[in-house]
């Protein structure tokens, strides 16, 4: 992760609660509806749903590797106004380590995030794009869910 300080990262997944602290001891005001913005442009995964049993409910949790990347985003966040720049930790974080720190969906997320608000192509010209781009990388002989994915 990019200008990591001492003792600035954890391990521990985090809850809303957890994401919007983590901001305010970063100088960053953060709200629970910036965060669910943020999951919905790829910045951030869906946090995952903890259930009690009989219909309660714990509040859900991202991973010790979102809260990481979220504490990166809000630091930068002060630095840039632009979600575009911010779009592009979430996929080298991706293309770098895997699946094991961003899902290939919030990877596809911040994907299209970065290309509507930075590239600004038409939203075909971006299909096009795309489909060419898949057609390069496209291994016939690998099976159905290795080419969808």
């Amino acid at each position: 992760m990019p200008e990591a300080e001492p003792g600035q990262w954890t391990h521990e997944a985090g809850t809303i609660d957890d994401l919007i602290e983590d901001a305010h001891n970063l100088g960053f005001r953060a709200t629970k509806r910036m965060i669910y913005d943020w999951v919905g442009l790829g910045l951030l995964d869906h946090p995952v749903r903890r259930t009690r049993g009989k219909g309660g409910s714990d509040k859900a949790l991202w991973s010790w590797q979102q809260r990481n990347l979220f504490r990166v985003l809000a630091s930068h966040r002060s630095h840039t106004k632009s979600v575009a720049q911010l779009a592009k930790f979430p996929i080298g974080l991706w293309l770098y380590f895997g699946e094991s720190y961003v899902p290939t969906s919030q990877a596809a997320r911040a994907m299209r995030t970065w290309a509507i608000r930075e590239a600004n192509p038409s939203m075909r010209a971006s299909l096009v794009s795309a489909r060419e781009l898949v057609k390069l990388l496209d291994q016939p002989d690998s099976d159905p869910e290795a080419r969808r994915d």
